[in-house]
């Protein structure tokens, strides 16, 4: 297939991929409860408690998956059926679980942008995943059900981040969710065009400052992760992932074949904990003053920002 015949084939099927991506923003949503704080369990495979019933419809209802579906078209062997009944909710049940069909796909996603993302700790001091809160060289009775956001210079924020916190975040987004999602949903189940340069604009505009202030791990040292970052890295491997199976035309089962990647990573030695591996995408997630970080990438590799991060 030549350059040409892929970018139109991407072009042919970019709602599809672009609901992809939506799936992955929305598959840990369940994070925001305050329930995942003090150690709920598989309180990230389903919405939060208090989803008001108008976004719950919209999470439960299987339009992303029928558009997912279209895949089939170029696909051979794409698990059609399945996918055509899966909501954004399946997926969010499925994520850690799955081992087949596009929710396997998404686990193996979900995955890599865990370890991508998450920094290495020693076996012996590595905490248990029933233990929430953990010091890095043992339990710390004083840490009990209480989640510290953590930063890569090596504090964490104080207060620690309670329940009351994320409720908060929570009643700001729901009401954008509702709009957003109910706007794509219509928008896409009766063939209206999608100005996806302004609804992920306005989505993204609600979900990352929410992310940027919850955690994706409430565990030591994992909590130095939040919800945008581990949520970022899934998003661009799942959405990368899906554009290779369409560029081969080809259905691969993810606990079958091994998907293969190659990550690039920039760190800049401007600073001493950049020097310990500062990232990027961290970088720019966390200090909007270095979108010159992005500009430059654009000059040198002719890459714009959803390239990098997508590919």
């Amino acid at each position: 297939m030549s350059e040409m015949d892929s970018l139109a084939r991407l072009e042919a099927y970019r709602d599809a991929l672009l609901v992809a991506e939506v799936v992955a923003w929305m598959h840990m949503l369940g994070k925001l409860d305050g329930a995942f704080l003090t150690g709920g369990r598989d309180v990230d495979l389903r919405p939060p408690a208090d989803t008001p019933p108008d976004l719950l419809t919209l999470l439960q209802d299987p339009w992303p998956g029928q558009v997912l579906a279209r895949l089939a078209d170029a696909v051979a062997g794409f698990p059609k059926d399945y996918v055509a009944r899966s909501s954004l909710a399946t997926f969010m049940a499925k994520h850690r679980k799955a081992r087949g069909g596009l929710p396997g796909l998404l686990r193996d996603a979900h995955g890599r942008g865990s370890g991508t993302e998450k920094p290495p700790v020693q076996p012996k001091t590595a905490p248990s995943s029933g233990c929430r809160c953990l010091h890095p060289h043992g339990a710390d009775p004083s840490q009990k059900d209480r989640a510290y956001i953590a930063r890569a210079t090596g504090w964490e924020e104080a207060p620690p981040l309670t329940p009351e916190d994320l409720q908060a975040l929570r009643r700001d987004l729901y009401p954008r969710l509702v709009a957003l999602l109910g706007e794509l949903k219509e928008r896409l189940t009766t063939g209206q065009p999608v100005d996806w340069d302004r609804w992920r604009a306005a989505f993204l505009q609600g979900v990352m400052p929410v992310f940027r202030r919850a955690v994706a791990d409430t565990r030591r040292p994992y909590n130095d992760v939040t919800l945008l970052d581990q949520t970022v890295a899934t998003v661009a491997t799942f959405k990368a992932a899906l554009a290779q199976v369409l560029l081969q035309g080809r259905w691969q089962e993810p606990h079958r074949y091994r998907y293969r990647w190659r990550f690039l990573r920039v760190g800049l030695d401007t600073a001493a904990w950049l020097r310990q591996g500062g990232s990027v995408v961290f970088m720019s997630l966390q200090y909007p003053s270095t979108d010159f970080i992005y500009e430059s990438l654009k000059t040198v590799a002719g890459l714009d920002l959803n390239d990098y991060r997508g590919q």
